[in-house]
Order: C-alpha cells, then structure tokens, then sequence
C-alpha cells in the first residue's frame, strides 16, 4: 500500500513538473516570436500560457493589446489581461493597469498603483513618491521604520559597514529584516546594476576596518550564507550621492 502510495505521488511530481516545463516553453517561446517581432506567433504562445495560469503570459497578452501589435487590439483587452495577471499575483500587472485607466478612472488606477506599491514594486513606489512630491528613498523609508539613504548621508566619510545583500524588490528587505529580527541595527540604500535598481542592506558602521572585520565574523550563519563584505561609509555615499545626478 505504501509502495502504491509514492507511485502515485511520484506520478503527481512528475505531472507537476512537466506542466511548469510546459507553461515555461511556452512563456519563453512567446518572448522568442515577440522579439522577432512575430507579435501574432507571441500571441498565440502566451494564449497557451494562460490556459495554465501563466501570469507573466497573461501580463504580456496585455502588453500586447496596450501597444497595439496584434489584429483587433484594444484597451479593453488589456484591461482584462493585467487584471487576471494581477489577481494571479504578477506584481507589475497591477501598476500597469494603474497606469492604463488613470486618465479616466484617476482614483481606481492610484488604488492598482498602490496594490503594486504595498508588495514593493520600484516603479509604484517611484509613481506615488512623485505624486506626493517626495524622493523615492524618502518615500519609502516612509513605509518602514528601516534607516535610509538619508540617515547614511549623516554617518562620516572614514567609518565602515558591513553590506549583507542585495534585493530587487524593497518589500523582500523588509521581509529579511523582519525574519531575522535586526531592525535597529541595518539601513538600506539604492544602487543600479546591470540596469536593475538594487536595494542593499548594510549592517552597523563601525571606527575602522579591523571593527567590521570581527563584527562580520561575528555574525550568526543566518546572516553570512550570501557573503557579507566590508564596505566604506564614503563608498556608500559615493552610490547615493550617483543615484541622484
């Protein structure tokens, strides 16, 4: 019976897994006819997608129809497929279908923005800080009780800190933060790369290089697995001060 058990359960995986191979070549070879500029071959591989509840699939149809490359397009339809990729939990849907009915339904679409903007979304973030007339590190240092850019600005040139990773999402800062309990002890800064914007966690600043070097060694595992490296207050200053040039 227990044999007969995993064999299903073996079957189940293996289902499982073929379908998210499925649902990925059909993500992927959408992209593939969509970069070729093969907008109806895209269509109709991110159809497929969808069938499987493929946001990202879902998100592009939309694109699709908001950029008018496919026969019969419209806005209508763009609507419908960054709601569906939004309720499938596709973050950027929702800022996107924010910003397609904002002229016309300007409350409804700054409710999207915001729902965009609660999971960390940089663009929804960027959006409302300048709706509120704020810089986006003031604006989301708003959102979360984390030390900024702007408290590290304040530090001296000389001291050092130790930099523990880097997110893409700035509510996956706050969710590392809140796991391993060290809110009063980190800050966070902006800084691209490879033309991604980064949010990077630094931990304490300390006199001298020699004091983060036994800070870092001192860290428990949890917080050492991704590589913590030292790193000068000035060098930090030196990212923030390039971000807003």
């Amino acid at each position: 019976m227990i044999k007969a058990l995993l064999n299903s359960v073996a079957r189940l995986l293996a289902l499982y897994v073929l379908g998210t191979s499925l649902v990925f070549a059909d993500y992927q070879q959408g992209l593939d006819a969509y970069i070729q500029g093969d907008f109806a071959g895209a269509q109709a591989f991110w159809l497929a997608g969808s069938k499987q509840k493929d946001a990202r699939s879902m998100f592009n149809l939309g694109l699709l129809h908001q950029q008018s490359k496919v026969t019969n397009a419209s806005q209508e339809q763009a609507h419908k497929w960054f709601r569906l990729a939004s309720e499938h939990g596709y973050v950027p849907a929702a800022y996107h279908l924010g910003l397609l009915i904002l002229d016309d339904q300007r409350a409804e679409g700054i409710r999207w923005i915001k729902i965009a903007s609660e999971q960390g979304y940089y663009p929804a973030n960027k959006y409302l800080a300048n709706l509120d007339g704020l810089d986006i590190a003031e604006f989301e240092s708003s959102k979360t009780s984390l030390r900024s850019e702007k408290w590290i600005t304040e530090l001296a040139n000389d001291r050092w800190t130790i930099q523990l990773l880097a997110f893409n999402e700035f509510a996956k800062v706050q969710a590392f933060v809140n796991e391993h309990d060290i809110q009063e002890k980190v800050a966070f800064f902006r800084e691209p790369s490879g033309g991604v914007m980064l949010f990077k966690l630094m931990y304490g600043d300390y006199s001298s290089k020699d004091d983060a070097q036994q800070a870092r060694d001192a860290l428990p595992a949890s917080l050492t697995r991704h590589g913590p490296w030292l790193r000068r207050i000035d060098d930090v200053k030196a990212a923030i001060v390039a971000l807003e040039k």
